[in-house]
């Protein structure tokens, strides 16, 4: 594939992922979800039978109808991402056996030039998938948590997942049901983006880099 084929279907790849946002409800649309890539919420909205919910109740739901959504994101994603493998796919050739010069030497062979293009290239492939890798770990044991001034909304998430949620009873009629879906998004936002800033310091840690996260410092 050409450089500019690349760049064409990498542009198309992210307007895709920018744009897909994908939606959920609960089984009695107590709750209906909106979320984009990575399971990010985008809307929160409580229905009316939400309010003969007690807090912990109401919190289990938000989180299983948010995993709904985030896993069929997911799935619109990998199909589109089938008529994008060429994007994540090495073309680099493998080498042929022999000392790495792109033949065997023998006595009667010609002595071949290396190609040095090449082995940096397969260097910083390696480099690259094993910093990646040790990042995942870091990121996997990463655990943000945050909640509301009065401790009655607590938020946890690891990496762009929502692995916790609390909420005290008796929210729903204090706030109303847009005011607290509003809470909610901006919370769990919060907690992602703190994530995301504690990502890019492993990767920094770990490249010798600073990654700058849009926002950083405003959550």
């Amino acid at each position: 594939m050409r450089t500019d084929e690349w760049i064409t279907e990498a542009g198309g790849m992210a307007r895709f992922a920018a744009s897909c946002v994908v939606g959920a409800e609960s089984a009695n649309r107590e709750v209906t979800v909106m979320v984009g890539v990575g399971g990010v919420p985008r809307s929160i909205v409580f229905g009316g039978q939400a309010a003969r919910l007690d807090g912990r109740s109401l919190a289990r739901l938000v989180l299983g109808t948010l995993r709904t959504a985030a896993s069929r994101v997911d799935e619109h994603l990998t199909a589109r991402l089938g008529d994008h493998a060429g994007l994540f796919r090495s073309e680099l050739p493998d080498l042929p056996p022999g000392d790495g010069t792109g033949a065997e030497v023998g006595d009667s062979d010609p002595v071949q030039k290396p190609i040095p293009e090449l082995e940096r290239a397969r260097a910083l492939v390696a480099g690259r998938v094993e910093i990646a890798s040790q990042l995942r770990i870091s990121a996997s044991q990463n655990r943000t948590l945050v909640e509301n001034s009065d401790g009655r909304i607590r938020v946890g998430v690891r990496g762009v997942t929502v692995e916790e949620l609390f909420l005290a009873d008796g929210l729903l009629p204090e706030y109303g049901s847009e005011a607290l879906g509003l809470l909610l998004v901006s919370l769990v936002q919060g907690a992602i983006a703190r994530s995301a800033e504690r990502v890019a310091e492993l990767a920094g840690e770990l490249t010798g880099t600073r990654l700058d996260i849009p926002g950083r410092g405003s959550v």
